[in-house]
């Protein structure tokens, strides 16, 4: 089940931020209005949000205060700043925060969703990212475990071996898989090495000529006997075969 987006809009409470948090929940997102920094604080505190959409005109959000904060609240979470007028000061002022746009408040809604697309895309990535080292800090420590009581069975003239557990080896796995899968959706054309492929894994290559070898042999009854149901099949093989690294 795909996730919604949530979206936090602090602003002033000027038309923008009607306006702005009704389509963006038409256009399938969860959006939460503050119109005060201080209230804005306690929801990037208490709750997760994926976007924070700030106005840099809102009184008490001076020098980007808000935004500031909300590194230290919910860090991770990129910001969209607003103004009614941009300025060189501000912009200056975001140099090595997390923004990922700076907009006037009379921006098209139209450029102001790709930014929001954008944004949100930059989150994920960076979540998958966070999560998946997460799993491989949790896998290299079993690792090291495995290790230390290897030695340790050494020291005793044990002499039994100790296997990989299943379920490292399946979480080493799933991260490998998740990091192509992401590889892939950040190329332009989204060619991409499969996992197999990375690891060189001879499976492959045994498949590979099993298959090539079949249609083969069905190239050759063809002539000798007329089956619909063999060149379907020689057909499939065929198609499995050009996706073969």
């Amino acid at each position: 089940m795909t996730t919604i987006a949530s979206i936090l809009l602090a602003e002033g409470g000027t038309p923008f931020l009607e306006s702005t948090s009704e389509r963006l929940r038409k256009d399938g997102y969860a959006c939460e209005m503050v119109t005060c920094p201080a209230e804005a604080g306690k929801l990037l505190a208490s709750r997760r949000h994926d976007l924070f959409i700030s106005c840099a005109d809102m009184d008490g959000n001076g020098l980007l205060e808000l935004v500031k904060d909300a590194e230290r609240l919910a860090p991770g979470v990129p910001a969209i700043v607003v103004a009614e007028v941009l300025s060189l000061e501000t912009a200056i002022e975001m140099v090595g925060l997390s923004v990922a746009a700076y907009l006037p408040k009379s921006v098209a809604y139209s450029e102001l969703l790709k930014k929001v697309h954008s944004a949100l895309a930059k989150t994920a990535h960076c979540r998958a990212l966070a999560r998946i080292q997460k799993q491989l800090r949790r896998c290299a420590a079993e690792l090291d475990d495995l290790r230390r009581q290897r030695w340790s069975d050494t020291l005793r003239n044990n002499g039994a071996t100790l296997r990989i557990p299943e379920s490292t080896l399946r979480g080493i796995a799933a991260c490998l898989a998740e990091l192509v899968a992401i590889e892939a959706k950040s190329c332009a054309d989204g060619q991409v090495a499969r996992v197999c492929e990375l690891l060189q894994c001879p499976v492959w290559r045994v498949q590979r000529n099993v298959i090539y070898k079949a249609v083969l042999l069905l190239n050759e009854t063809k002539r000798r006997f007329k089956s619909k149901e063999l060149a379907q099949v020689r057909q499939m093989l065929e198609n499995l075969l050009e996706t073969l690294p």
